[in-house]
């Protein structure tokens, strides 16, 4: 994979962080599910490429602040 595809998944993971409203409770499960997601999909692309960086990464789909 290229930059570009990580720049690709980075993006279209970042969109449902926009979605969540400020309510704690009805969005806990679903931020800690898609933050799982985030990280998991990280785990693979370092898997694929050792020069991966994964904090980059989850910063650029929003799993970071």
């Amino acid at each position: 994979m290229t930059k570009k595809d990580y720049v690709l998944l980075a993006r279209a993971l970042a969109q449902p962080i926009q979605r969540f409203n400020n309510d704690p409770i009805a969005n806990r499960a679903a931020r800690c599910g898609w933050a799982m997601t985030c990280e998991n999909v990280s785990a693979a692309l370092m898997r694929d490429n050792p020069r991966f960086n994964p904090e980059k990464f989850l910063k650029a789909a929003g799993a970071l602040a």
